[in-house]
């Protein structure tokens, strides 16, 4: 974050760049039925596939356990963005095997255009957030720009997105009940790493903590 922020607050909105949020679609459910290592396993390698195909100029990073974001440098056009994110469509996309079971890897995308969505980070990130939300609220394995005519929308799978989050760790809660107190740290760790919405894993947490004292 730091250093794509830099880069953007010494610009003068004469050149574009885009700003990509790459969400791996159905991790969680990955991580439940094969394991939290093969998972990182999955990670590191879509994590190897994004680093071949970008300038070395570009600035890639994970920012959450099943996250990556791109701030691609120095485009033409909007259309610049729409190639690389068919490139990574294709490049990210193949099966994985363990235990018999199979996992084919895809990512939904969200995009957003300095100067044309906004002029700094934290305003890029927001847009292209929202824009990644629809798009995985329309189905997985999809991309969208950032398109300020879809406000009401995003608003409202936003609000869809976040308690389908909450459902989603309040079901991880469960799973640790009366288990040892050693999964309990286990599952701290788990809920903060993988959240999206650190205040409301914290509350969850929380909330198991007092069942148990109870």
């Amino acid at each position: 974050k730091k250093l794509m922020a830099e880069f953007l607050d010494k610009q003068d909105n004469s050149q574009y760049a885009g700003l990509l949020i790459i969400d791996i679609d159905n991790f969680t459910t990955l991580c439940e039925k094969m394991g939290n290592t093969f998972g990182d396993g999955v990670i590191q390698s879509i994590a190897s596939d994004l680093d071949e195909i970008f300038y070395s100029s570009d600035i890639l990073g994970r920012v959450e356990g099943d996250e990556f974001v791109v701030l691609m440098k120095y485009i033409r056009s909007a259309e610049d963005i729409d190639k690389k994110i068919r490139e990574i469509q294709d490049v990210v996309r193949r099966t994985y095997t363990e235990k018999e079971m199979n996992f084919t890897s895809t990512v939904s995308i969200g995009a957003s255009v300095y100067p044309t969505d906004g002029d700094n980070f934290d305003e890029l990130y927001g847009k292209a957030e929202k824009a990644l939300i629809y798009e995985k609220g329309n189905g997985k394995d999809g991309y969208g720009f950032y398109d300020k005519d879809k406000e009401g929308d995003y608003a409202q799978y936003d609000i869809e997105v976040k308690h389908k989050r909450l459902e989603q760790r309040e079901k991880m809660v469960r799973s640790y009940q009366g288990k040892e107190s050693n999964s309990l740290t286990e599952l701290a760790f788990k809920l903060i790493e993988e959240s999206k919405d650190t205040d409301s894993a914290i509350n969850l947490l929380l909330r198991q903590v007092a069942r148990k004292l109870d």
